[in-house]
C-alpha cells in the first residue's frame, strides 16, 4: 500500500513538473512568419519575445545576444530598431562571417525596472533587409541567449520565418504589356 501511494506521489509530481513547463513556455518567435516582398523594395521583420508572464511566469529580459540567418543571395541586411523594452542600452547589431544578423542588448536597469517597462510579449528588436534578388529565404535562430531574472539564462523555444522576393508582380506586368499593346495600335491607327 505504501509503495503504491508513493508510486502514485511520485507520477502526479513529475507530471505537475511536465505540465507547468509546457504552461510556462517562453517562445522566440519571427513576426511575420512568412512574407511577400517585390524585389527592390525593403523587408522588415520582427524579433518578439512572448510568454513571460503567462502560467503565472513573473519574467523579464534582462539581456539577448541572437544570431538570425539568411539568405545573401537573396537578402542583405539594412538596418535595426530596437523595441527600447529594455531601459538603457547600448544595443549592437553585426553581421557574421556565416551572414547571420547579430542583434545584442543588454539592460542596465534594475529587475524591478525592466517588470514594469515589460508585459507578456515584448518586441526585442526590428530587422530591415534590401531585397536584391528573387526566391524563398528562411529566417532562422543559429544561436540565442535570453537572459532573465538575477543574470540566469531563459529556457525558450524559438519559432523561424521566411521573406519571398518576387521580380514584378504579374497584374503590374499584365498593365504594362497592355499600355504597350494599346500604344502600338494607336499609333498604328494614326499612321493609316
Amino acid at each position: 500500500m505504501i509503495k503504491q501511494t508513493f508510486f502514485n506521489f511520485v507520477l502526479v509530481f513529475f507530471s505537475q513538473l511536465l505540465f507547468l513547463s509546457s504552461v510556462n513556455a517562453v517562445v522566440l518567435s519571427i513576426n511575420p512568419v512568412s512574407q511577400t516582398v517585390i524585389q527592390g523594395n525593403t523587408a522588415s521583420v520582427d524579433l518578439v519575445v512572448s510568454g513571460l508572464e503567462s502560467g503565472g511566469l513573473d519574467e523579464i529580459i534582462a539581456a539577448y545576444n541572437i544570431a538570425t540567418s539568411f539568405d545573401s543571395a537573396i537578402l542583405s541586411f539594412d538596418n535595426a530598431v530596437f523595441g527600447g523594452v529594455l531601459g538603457f542600452t547600448f544595443p549592437s547589431t553585426d553581421v557574421n562571417a556565416s551572414n547571420d544578423v547579430v542583434a545584442i542588448e543588454t539592460a542596465f536597469s534594475t529587475d524591478d525596472t525592466l517588470a514594469v517597462l515589460q508585459p507578456d510579449s515584448i518586441l526585442l528588436v526590428t530587422l530591415n533587409f534590401n531585397t536584391i534578388g528573387t526566391g524563398v529565404s528562411q529566417l532562422d535562430f543559429t544561436s540565442n541567449e535570453l537572459t532573465g531574472r538575477n543574470s540566469t539564462l531563459l529556457s525558450h523555444t524559438t519559432t523561424s520565418g521566411s521573406i519571398t522576393v518576387s521580380s514584378i508582380p504579374i497584374p503590374s506586368a499584365l498593365l504594362l504589356f497592355g499600355t504597350g499593346v494599346l500604344g502600338i495600335l494607336g499609333i498604328k491607327k494614326r499612321n493609316l
